[in-house]
């Protein structure tokens, strides 16, 4: 007698890769959240008179920009 179906090919485990881009939108979500929050923390210090800590400012965001940009770079296999 014949079996009504195929017999199953074993499945490719993709559980590993899905792990990882969720990691990547967490961090990415997490980067935003940092340079919004470094954007209101500046203009809060430049209303108040105070222009000296706004490169400090522009550094964080510049590298939290670039690890965003990193991990962009680093999804395309």
């Amino acid at each position: 007698m014949k079996e009504p179906f195929p017999p199953r090919r074993p499945r490719k485990r993709i559980g590993g890769r899905i792990a990882a881009v969720h990691a990547q939108i967490i961090l990415a979500t997490l980067a935003v959240i940092v340079q919004l929050w470094l954007l209101t923390t500046a203009l809060d210090v430049l209303l108040s008179g105070d222009p000296r800590p706004l490169w400090s400012f522009a550094a964080v965001s510049a590298v939290a920009f670039l690890g965003s940009l990193g991990l962009l770079l680093a999804s395309h296999d």
